[in-house]
């Protein structure tokens, strides 16, 4: 994209921290930068406010300057909601729930979300069917990465294939076969959401070293460090400080001089 924005706002995994989102909402840095890029993972927290988090990632996800990109826990929340509203229609099985305790709790709370709002359906009007599909059509809307000027962003991981992107919202569909055998076209989107893969050449964690001139951000690996500060592995930052995963750890976002790919200013909320 030739005419992309210069200033970048970049926000880490927000796991249901309501608070803190609403913090970087209301933010000076927030108003004035010329974009905004979400890293995904913007539910499951612990004993967090999922759907609340959801009511206003949603309403950010209309604005032309603003970008959301696919996290993993995104992707097996549409994956059960799918089945689930296909299972509502006699269409499937129901879907299994899931054994972590932050992916039950949404569930959890969109349970209790239909419980209060079951009353007021009427007329065609269901507040819990429009959740849950705007939920999943978010999803299906979001691309795997982005790259605006000099910066790339993923959930998890880079490869170097993603450099082929030809436009702004360039989906991970358009540079398939363009692997090599260490990363097959079927992997891409595991290596983009952080899954560790795990192959009979080689372990492959869903991290690569930075292209040459290039700054690439991620979030989704907190576990990795357990620290509570953006870290860096072969020129790939990481900004997920664990916001939103049990402790009252902060919600992270980088400003981002998009010409250079160069950190501006980190910021906490």
């Amino acid at each position: 994209m030739s005419n992309h924005p210069k200033r970048v706002l970049c926000i880490a995994d927000i796991h249901g921290n309501k608070e803190r989102l609403k913090k970087l909402l209301a933010s000076e840095v927030y108003a004035s930068v010329d974009h905004r890029v979400y890293l995904g993972d913007y539910l499951d927290g612990c004993d967090n406010d999922s759907i609340g988090t959801a009511e206003l990632i949603l309403k950010e996800a209309k604005r032309a300057d603003v970008t959301l990109l696919r996290g993993n826990h995104e992707r097996d929340q549409a994956a059960f909601l799918k089945q689930f509203m296909d299972h509502q229609a006699g269409k499937a099985a129901a879907p299994k729930a899931p054994k972590k305790k932050s992916r039950l709790d949404t569930l959890l709370q969109l349970h209790q979300f239909w419980n209060n709002t079951r009353d007021h359906a009427a007329d065609g009007h269901d507040p819990f069917r429009t959740l849950v599909l705007a939920i999943i059509n978010a999803y299906d809307a979001s691309p795997y990465f982005v790259r605006i000027g000099k910066a790339f962003f993923a959930h998890g991981g880079y490869h170097p294939a993603m450099m082929r992107a030809r436009s702004y919202h360039e989906r991970t569909e358009l540079v398939k076969g363009v692997y090599t055998c260490e990363l097959r076209e079927t992997e891409v989107p595991h290596v983009l959401l952080g899954i560790r893969l795990l192959r009979p050449a080689a372990r492959y964690d869903g991290l690569r070293t930075a292209p040459k001139g290039y700054k690439v951000y991620v979030g989704h690996h907190y576990g990795r460090a357990n620290r509570n500060t953006p870290w860096e592995e072969s020129g790939i930052t990481c900004l997920d400080t664990g916001c939103g995963k049990g402790a009252d750890l902060p919600l992270t976002a980088a400003e981002i001089d998009a010409t250079t790919g160069e950190v501006i200013a980190l910021h906490t909320f």
